[in-house]
């Protein structure tokens, strides 16, 4: 894509560059200060031990263990196998490095969704918010999945939007290849193998079914050879990894016992931990353990929601506000609560603007793949953590509460073209 930016592209790529040095100053010289004292562990999901198992033993396995895994997705976890490769095991500065720079490049995304939404001025300034972000630099030095899955949904949102603006061919292969990376990062992009092609059919009833059928193709070509190896594991239908069954019930935990620590996940998931130990305390191990204790969990999250209705409507309400809100601490809870309430109020009037100018088509396809996103984790299990996804595209809109509609539009639809 060729993109007329003049003065801009100098600004937006030196917002990129300090948005970079930005993260890499509190990356390298805050954090490691600061990450003990506000319970900010580095690898609490374990993705360095599985890139090192990757690196290691030539298999997504939590390192110095041999046996794979079908609990995570590959992406992330051969990203950090491939910069330990790179770097001769140089852990995890390469991943964090690596991190900064991707933090720098969604802020490159943001510019170029906002001014397609809006104009260049208003573009500038959003990408300056999201490289001033404070929830989006604290996970940069973090190897936890947040950067890379940011990264990739920013990117999928700009992909998809130009291929609603000018339906390509090409544009229909980058579509699907963002979709099923994405999926292969973290199984929550799963459902937009199907949500994509339907928007893109309802708000551009001109696209082509080559268009649609080619997005489709090679997004399922991405991720079906792991959904066999899954199967080739556990000899069951795997798309991605488990823990659908694990977070089922963990967000049913948060649902049970939320008025014991509404504003604090740190007291809710020790509480969850002991009924889902309770529940999967058995001698299987291995990937039948990892299998059997996911279908144990899943089924009695089922049979809860089948017997009380109600409480998987309570706990969609719960999870429709702590998506938001919740983090592990009570100041924790605030700061992100406090943050994120003046970006989405920013974010609510300016659709409504848009809805105002009548501007329905491809400028809303993002906002509608960010409320498909928050709704995919309603019933499931949701913390403030999760929002940060979808913080980079939120601000990118939020920022149009400046705008003026006697101001310079964008161009309309086929500008980035």
């Amino acid at each position: 894509m060729v993109v007329n930016m003049d003065g801009a592209k100098y600004k937006s790529l030196l917002i990129v560059l300090c948005a970079t040095l930005i993260a890499c100053i509190f990356s390298f010289l805050i954090y490691p200060h600061i990450m003990g004292s506000v319970h900010a562990p580095l690898d609490p999901d374990d993705y360095g031990s599985l890139g090192y198992g990757v690196w290691q033993n030539g298999t997504l396995s939590f390192y110095p263990d041999s046996d794979p895994t079908v609990t995570r997705g590959p992406i992330y976890p051969l990203i950090i196998a491939g910069l330990l490769s790179l770097t001769n095991g140089w852990f995890p500065w390469s991943i964090q490095l690596a991190q900064c720079i991707l933090f720098g490049l969604t802020t490159l995304i943001v510019f170029f969704i906002a001014r397609n939404i809006w104009n260049e001025s208003l573009a500038l300034y959003a990408q300056l918010a999201c490289a001033m972000y404070p929830f989006l630099l604290w996970f940069t030095p973090r190897i936890w999945i947040e950067i890379v899955s940011t990264f990739l949904f920013s990117s999928l949102i700009l992909s998809t939007f130009c291929l609603c603006r000018k339906p390509t061919l090409l544009r229909s292969i980058i579509v699907g290849l963002l979709i099923g990376v994405s999926t292969l990062c973290k199984q929550t992009f799963l459902p937009f193998i199907f949500v994509i092609p339907v928007l893109l059919f309802i708000v551009n009833r001109t696209i082509r079914v080559q268009n649609i059928a080619l997005l489709c193709l090679v997004s399922i070509l991405v991720v079906s050879p792991w959904t066999f190896r899954n199967w080739v594991l556990t000899k069951h239908f795997v798309p991605v990894h488990l823990l659908a069954g694990y977070n089922f019930q963990r967000g049913d935990t948060y649902c049970k016992y939320y008025r014991t620590s509404p504003f604090a996940s740190e007291d809710l998931w020790a509480l969850g931990t002991k009924e889902i130990d309770a529940l999967t305390r058995n001698d299987l191990s291995g990937v039948e353990k990892e299998f059997n204790d996911d279908s144990v969990l899943l089924k009695k999250s089922l049979e809860t929601y089948r017997n009380s209705p109600s409480f998987l409507l309570k706990k969609c309400i719960i999870n429709s506000v702590y998506f938001w809100t919740l983090g592990e601490t009570r100041w924790k809870t605030l700061l992100i609560t406090c943050a994120h309430s003046i970006i989405l109020l920013c974010f609510i009037f300016s659709i409504r603007s848009l809805i105002r100018l009548k501007r329905y088509h491809a400028e809303m396809v993002p906002f509608y793949l960010v409320i498909f996103y928050y709704l995919f984790h309603l019933p499931i299990y949701a913390i403030g953590r999760f929002s940060i996804v979808l913080m980079p595209t939120v601000i990118a809109y939020a920022i149009g509460i400046f705008y003026r509609s006697n101001g310079r539009l964008s161009k309309r639809p086929g500008s980035m073209a």
